[in-house]
Order: structure tokens, then sequence, then C-alpha cells
């Protein structure tokens, strides 16, 4: 039978990126970008870097935004800066 005195870990979030929950309260985020690393076929191929931060992982859509704005070589992004924040108001699919 699982133990079900701690249910605390059902809602761990992934370590190893920047996450909406890191913007709850309505905090936002100003990164510098340091790197950029590409992982072809990856679910989330693009993992941009700043200083002393997990990194940002963005999804497609705002990967193509970043590229209509400053290019498609990621070399030119490197100090350059983003401001992250959560909107509440987004549909994913069917949900909010």
């Amino acid at each position: 039978m699982n133990d079900i005195s701690d249910l605390s870990s059902a809602i761990v979030i992934k370590s190893d990126q920047i996450n909406a929950e890191d913007f709850l309260g309505g905090l936002t985020m100003d990164i510098v970008i340091t790197g950029v690393e590409f992982k072809k076929g990856a679910q989330q191929p693009l993992s941009i870097h700043s200083n002393g931060r997990q990194p940002y992982k963005p999804c497609l859509t705002m990967i193509k935004a970043l590229m209509e704005i400053w290019g498609k070589d990621g070399r030119l992004w490197i100090g350059r800066t983003l401001t992250l924040y959560r909107r509440t108001d987004v549909d994913f699919g069917k949900q909010k």
C-alpha cells in the first residue's frame, strides 16, 4: 500500500528549468542571455541560459517569436535581455 501521509512530492516541479510557478503572484524575471543550446529532436529543443539561473526552455511558439525578433542565429541572442512572466489568461489547447 502507498504511504499517503505526505503528498508534497506530487507537486514537485521540474527543477532543470525556469517554470511558470516561479512567477506566482505576478513576479517577473529579467534575464541576460549568456548562452543558447540547441538539441535537435528534443521535446524542448532550445535552452536559453543566463547567469546563476536554471535555463529558460521556451515553447515552439515562443522560439518562433524570438526568431522573428532577433533572427535565427542564436549567437546574436547572447547579451540580449528577456523579461519573463506568467499570464493566467493563456489557453493551451482546451486548458486555461
